[in-house]
């Protein structure tokens, strides 16, 4: 061993997001799209499970949705 750290991999991946507000009945409703930057994939969403998801699948890293106590 030479003293030094081993080199660290990050991986990253870029998403463009685009969000907009739905009225229907008097309700208003959050809906999306996400579109994988560094492939083709590309989806609509309705609510924030289906957005987490297709970012899961796209890098295989779950989302943490919740930031974690210090």
């Amino acid at each position: 061993m030479d003293g030094t750290a081993p080199a660290r991999v990050e991986r990253q991946a870029s998403f463009v997001i685009r969000l907009w507000l739905e009225t229907s009945s008097g309700k208003a409703r959050w809906r999306g799209h996400v579109r994988h930057i560094q492939g083709p994939s590309e989806a609509y969403f309705e609510d924030l499970a289906r957005l987490v998801a297709f970012i899961e699948e796209r890098t295989g890293v779950p989302v943490p949705l919740k930031p974690e106590a210090r």
